[in-house]
């Protein structure tokens, strides 16, 4: 993947990597709207794109685990905390590592 080609043209974008220098996360911004995709250069060097505009994921964090960490809004307004295990499956494969709560 061409990673970079269907950025709207405001974008913003903010690399992270991971502890062990193997992944690099790009959080792309659709301007400030608070709308957000994320995308991951794996050991192989490839983009792939994790979440969509669409997808409600606020944020990612690679974790001390070997995790991706993301903050979804979807179907959770306060917010969610969801787990991509290590190679960071597609994100209907994550699982809830923090529910929703009012705290």
């Amino acid at each position: 993947m061409r990673v970079g080609a269907d950025f709207p043209r405001i974008a913003e974008i903010e690399l992270e990597s991971s502890r062990d220098g193997r992944y690099v996360l790009a959080t792309v911004a659709n301007g400030d709207g608070g709308d957000f995709a994320l995308y991951l250069r794996g050991a192989d060097l490839h983009w792939n794109q994790l979440t969509r505009f669409s997808d409600g994921i606020k944020h990612g964090e690679f974790g001390p685990d070997g995790s991706l960490y993301v903050l979804s809004r979807q179907n959770a307004p306060r917010g969610k905390i969801l787990r991509l295990p290590g190679p960071f499956p597609a994100l209907g494969m994550s699982e809830v590592a923090v529910q929703e709560s009012d705290g």
